[in-house]
């Protein structure tokens, strides 16, 4: 999908770029692909829910540019995720995200739906 209007960016998806730009030590949620004239195409989804800057230190080389946003928690990064993932539906996330081991959180998207009192 393009025209990712998703947090901070687009930045040029490099080791310095990162380092320069993603400053804080905290979970956080990205997008990665390609910025052209017609706007951000989103390939891939991701979160962090320790360190932001060194999930997207994992990706240097795989894809061009990227936008990224900090959150206050892992849970945070994994709702936001959740979004992303469904706003977007980037070919490369091969599945929907995963709450981090051991937690039990539901997508935000997910869920059923209550039908209202009868």
């Amino acid at each position: 999908m393009s025209d990712a209007h998703f947090g901070e960016g687009p930045y040029h998806l490099s080791a310095q770029a990162l380092d320069n730009i993603v400053t804080r030590n905290c979970p956080g949620t990205f997008v990665l692909g390609e910025h052209t004239d017609d706007g951000f195409h989103v390939d891939y989804v991701g979160r962090s829910d320790t360190d932001v800057n060194a999930r997207l230190h994992g990706h240097v080389g795989k894809y061009r540019h990227f936008r990224f946003d900090y959150t206050t928690d892992a849970e945070a990064a994994f709702a936001e995720e959740c979004s992303l993932y469904h706003d977007y539906q980037p070919e490369h996330n091969t599945a929907h995200p995963s709450p981090p081991l051991g937690f039990a959180w539901s997508c935000p998207r997910c869920l059923p739906k209550r039908s209202p009192p009868a």
